[in-house]
């Protein structure tokens, strides 16, 4: 979520379709370049501004014309049918793999799930033995769940077991990632380590850190759970959008990964982690979750000279700590 395009240059015009859009030359990584990408919505050539665009003359000042596309062309092209295209490309940065190195933590297994919507999902599921009670393990936006199983084997030692998931499009997952997919995902998470695993609803917790926490407090706000645990979580895509800088596009996110519209809805205690300098979810937005948040059982711990990705590491707080309490209390 991190990833703001840089500023644009566009050297020809056209009018926006789905050919036309090929005319559009942008810098790698923008938010133009997204366009270049041909999204299934613009395929047919269903959306055309300005038809008459590229039969006026030469002479006419591009600059203006390329500059109504943008004011115009982004607005409808996201409150249309490409709206969730451009909110997935923006929030996820998935790392595939065929397969994974050598596993480096012990009593771990590869576990496939398939979700509601026949997807095939991947996982690892660290096993503790002498445990009741299983944690589910939802990661940030980027990267893969390999990455991940050193905290996921902290986890563990507290004494629980931990099904770590790829989210889908991630990893060895198949699929792409969206949000409502992300949802999915939880969910077949979910309804295997109670159905398949044998863990009672009382003795599962939840562990979302970033975008993860999108995850969390969906699930959390439409299963029992025992505790949640959120890390640097966002309050709402809009929020997101707003710190982004696309504060005239902002309305057009409403809804999207709404923590804030969730927050009521929660049923279990919830332990809120921020870093007082994270400039990727700024601190404000773990605040206003919170306050959010109607269940009496909620904590918020701040480690104020924290950034969004060495909050862990911090030492203005024993972030493993803190947690290994919460779920133990």
């Amino acid at each position: 979520l991190s990833r703001i395009a840089p500023p644009w240059g566009i050297t020809q015009h056209m009018h926006v379709s789905g050919r036309a859009l090929r005319g559009l030359q942008t810098k790698p990584g923008s938010v133009l370049s997204l366009l270049n990408r041909q999204p299934a919505c613009l395929r047919n050539d269903a959306l055309i501004l300005s038809s008459s665009v590229s039969q006026r003359p030469q002479a006419i000042n591009r600059g203006a014309l390329a500059l109504k596309t943008i004011l115009l062309g982004i607005p409808l092209l996201l409150s249309g049918g490409c709206k969730n295209y451009f909110v997935d490309k923006l929030a996820f940065f998935p790392e595939k793999a065929n397969d994974y190195p050598a596993l480096i933590v012990a009593n771990t297994e590869e576990l496939w799930l398939t979700t509601r919507d026949d997807v095939r999902i991947h996982s690892f599921y660290l096993k503790n033995t002498e445990s009741d009670r299983v944690v589910l393990f939802f990661h940030g936006n980027a990267g893969n769940a390999y990455s991940r199983l050193t905290d996921a084997s902290l986890l563990r030692d507290m004494g629980l077991n931990v099904l770590l998931l790829d989210y889908r499009g991630y990893g060895k997952s198949n699929g792409t990632p969206t949000e409502k997919g992300l949802y999915l995902d939880a969910d077949a998470a979910y309804q295997a380590v109670l159905k398949n695993k044998g863990f009672a609803q009382n003795k599962i917790y939840l562990y979302g850190r970033s975008i993860g926490s999108t995850v969390a407090v969906d699930l959390s706000s439409r299963y029992t759970v025992a505790a949640t645990v959120l890390v640097a979580p966002l309050a709402s895509g809009r929020a997101m959008a707003k710190k982004m800088g696309f504060t005239w596009f902002d309305w057009l996110v409403e809804g999207v990964f709404d923590n804030l519209g969730k927050a009521k809805d929660i049923n279990s205690p919830v332990l809120i982690i921020h870093g007082g300098q994270d400039r990727v979810v700024p601190l404000a937005q773990g605040r206003d979750l919170y306050n959010a948040i109607h269940h009496p059982g909620k904590q918020m711990a701040i480690a104020d000279n924290a950034g969004h990705n060495d909050i862990s590491d911090s030492t203005d707080i024993d972030f493993w700590q803190l947690i290994d309490d919460f779920y133990n209390n």
